[in-house]
């Protein structure tokens, strides 16, 4: 946090994205005022829904930061430094100026406007080589060769299709760059593995919450093309008469015509990345609706809700009901 250590009294941060958001929460957590900024009408778009967001929405501002979804960044003001941020609403955020007290204007930043939106990989290093580009990176196959004998590439430098559709999508994680990187020394060392595609399971923390998604959100899924039907479902993390029972609620997104499971979220008190993984895993399986009606759990009073109601499959005889 060298800004802060500087003199940093204001930001604005543009993408409120998984990484905007902890961004603007590490630096609010140091006494910056923060505004939180995107073009999009709901915080963390990728991972999850509107109808999944009002509590992170509700927790970013009892956090203290000030939300602007929906309104897209037109123009910085300033002389030398940013002093103003236009947003297409007609609204501005005003960075808050330096001090009378600064010991050096040089080093006292004042307020500063950071871009949290999008990832492209850097391939510089590679440009003039022969490999082949796509808009995502460099073009590999399942077994993560190139175009050029014996070159192979991995991870974030990569393009590279959903395990879902077979369509390029994005996959900047490190938990797509691991396994990729697996398949390739497994197949240096004389065996044939593939990789699957991206499912992006993903999960932050955003102040008491925690967030997670996998697959398709609901309106990815339609724009990739699938008819879909959704369900959800509330329980609680433990009994609820059990000290320190959280909320937890889940969505499912299912396929219309295949009654495949697409995509799952999550919102929750406690951590989610364990139902995360296991609904991803559904979907890598290509499970059905039905498959998760007669999902087989466990339950006891300090680690979930009651016995008759697991939250997977509540949310998956939603949907079973709607076919």
């Amino acid at each position: 946090m060298e800004y802060v250590k500087n003199g940093l009294k204001s930001a604005v941060v543009v993408g409120a994205g998984a990484i905007g958001i902890e961004l603007a929460l590490a630096l609010n957590a140091k006494g910056v005022d923060v505004h939180l900024v995107d073009i999009e009408s709901s915080p963390v778009p990728n991972l999850a829904d509107n109808d999944m967001t009002d509590e992170i929405r509700d927790e970013i501002a009892r956090c203290g930061i000030h939300l602007h979804l929906g309104v897209k960044v037109t123009e910085l003001r300033g002389d030398g430094r940013v002093s103003e941020v236009v947003m297409d609403n007609g609204a501005s955020i005003h960075l808050k100026a330096l001090d009378d007290c600064s010991v050096n204007e040089n080093e006292d930043l004042g307020g500063v406007v950071i871009f949290a939106v999008g990832v492209k990989p850097s391939i510089s290093l590679v440009s003039d080589t022969g490999l082949e580009f796509g808009r995502d990176g460099i073009i590999v196959n399942e077994r993560m060769e190139t175009n050029i004998r014996d070159v192979y590439a991995v991870g974030d430098c990569v393009q590279f299709v959903s395990g879902i559709s077979r369509k390029i999508i994005p996959g900047k994680l490190a938990t797509n760059a691991v396994p990729m990187a697996k398949v390739l020394a497994h197949n240096l060392l004389g065996k044939d593995r593939c990789y699957p595609g991206f499912y992006n399971g993903a999960a932050t923390k955003i102040g008491k919450l925690y967030i997670g998604g996998t697959g398709f959100t609901e309106n990815a899924a339609v724009k990739a093309g699938f008819d879909v039907v959704c369900g959800h479902s509330e329980v609680t993390t433990k009994f609820p008469i059990m000290p320190g029972a959280e909320k937890i609620r889940i969505k499912l997104v299912a396929d219309k015509q295949t009654h495949r499971l697409i995509g799952a979220q999550i919102v929750s008190g406690e951590p989610v990345t364990g139902r995360i993984d296991l609904l991803t895993f559904a979907i890598q399986k290509e499970s059905t609706i039905e498959d998760l009606t007669s999902l087989s759990y466990s339950s006891q009073p300090y680690q979930s809700f009651f016995p008759a109601a697991n939250g997977i499959v509540l949310a998956a005889e939603e949907i079973a009901g709607k076919f």
